[in-house]
């Protein structure tokens, strides 16, 4: 059950990443780039900056990942 919880965040934090490079790359900065989480490292944090002058809105989706038959499946 651990290892979904972690696998969900890890999905999010990669959502929110590859979300915030598309939508406004030239004011916002998120660092790490890469959040990796496992079972000894349960938690992360990412630090989101807006460098522009005008509010910007962002949204997380959390998803669990996996692969059956070889195919992505996130749920």
């Amino acid at each position: 059950m651990l290892k979904r919880e972690i696998i969900k965040a890890a999905y999010g934090l990669f959502l929110l990443v590859a979300g915030v490079s598309v939508v406004s790359a030239a004011s916002i900065g998120v660092s790490p780039v890469r959040a990796t989480l496992s079972a000894d490292q349960q938690m992360g944090a990412l630090t989101v900056r807006n460098n522009g002058s005008e509010p910007v809105s962002m949204q997380l989706e959390v998803m669990n990942w996996s692969q059956q038959e070889g195919k992505d499946v996130f749920t």
